[in-house]
């Protein structure tokens, strides 16, 4: 379902974030034009030319701009994909084999 351009541990964030907003009741439309940013490297999931779920790479320098009030996540939010859980303890557990 998911084609993937290249291989990297953004890339593997980015399909974990896609999983988990499937079993969370979200469809590819719901995700379509949805926008990553993993240190320099910026992916978007676009549906290709056969109506495929794809993520489009590009690497460039990324600057962000946050308020901050946006700093302040909520708790049971994993900080590497953004995914919102039941609890903190599944928060923190999310994304922990992806980090070095």
């Amino acid at each position: 379902m998911n084609k993937v351009l290249g291989k990297s541990k953004g890339v593997d964030l980015v399909q974990k974030w896609i999983q988990q907003s499937f079993e969370q009741g979200k469809t590819e439309a719901e995700l379509i034009d949805t926008t990553f940013v993993f240190g320099d490297e910026i992916m978007h999931l676009i549906r290709n030319q056969v109506g495929v779920l794809e993520v489009e790479q590009k690497v460039g320098h990324v600057v962000i701009f946050r308020n901050r009030e946006e700093l302040g996540l909520n708790k049971n939010m994993c900080r590497a994909c953004g995914i919102e859980h039941g609890s903190y303890k599944e928060a923190i557990e999310c994304c922990m084999e992806m980090e070095e």
